[in-house]
């Protein structure tokens, strides 16, 4: 009974930090596992992005990398921040799959511009509570790599990634910027905000 209740104030304290706008706290993930995760998500990106795959058939493909390797739940709670508690499940489902949508059509366009690179593991860094992070290099012969970097955490209970900076571009600190200006400029409206991402 006692390891029960321990096991429940686990992971209220989780999500209680994910609502706050903080990292899950990684269990045990270790350098060596975030990078082979990360490499093999790595591998299946350089599929996408040179697969030659437009439009529709792209999108689906960025939606599945994203399901697949990234905890969208989570950066999703993690970028609306405190609101979040005062959504009905119906919002927050709603706004999740809008979000994520709203993420793969922007973040897509993006991993496209490494057409044509081979992912290199790069520097990997042991963030601590918020995880471990993973550098990967795009090499092209003749010019500069582009970097790409994954911060990896098991604290769902298996590695995924909670936050991914593309050229420089960290997904969760500007969407959370993002999405926060935009609840405001909806007058804190969350189904208006829903609508906004789905546009």
């Amino acid at each position: 009974m006692l390891q029960n209740q321990k096991t429940v104030l686990s992971r209220r304290k989780i999500l209680a930090l994910i609502a706050s706008g903080f990292a899950a706290p990684s269990f045990a993930i270790s350098a060596s596992g975030a990078e082979s995760f990360v490499m093999k998500a790595t591998r299946e990106l350089e599929t996408i992005v040179n697969s030659g795959a437009t439009g529709g058939s792209l999108t689906q493909k960025v939606r599945s990398f994203f399901n697949k390797y990234a905890d969208v739940p989570s950066i999703a709670r993690a970028v609306i921040g405190a609101p979040w508690r005062g959504m009905s499940a119906a919002q927050q489902k709603n706004y999740v799959n809008a979000f994520e949508g709203y993420v793969v059509k922007k973040y897509g366009s993006r991993l496209k511009e490494l057409q044509g690179g081979k992912g290199q593991l790069g520097r990997t860094t042991d963030k601590g509570a918020a995880g471990v992070q993973v550098e990967i290099d795009f090499i092209w012969p003749g010019y500069d790599p582009r970097k790409v970097v994954f911060l990896v955490s098991d604290g769902s209970g298996s590695p995924k990634v909670l936050d991914l900076k593309v050229l420089g571009i960290s997904l969760l600190s500007a969407e959370r910027i993002f999405v926060r200006q935009a609840l405001t400029h909806s007058n804190n409206d969350i189904d208006k905000l829903i609508e906004k991402l789905k546009k």
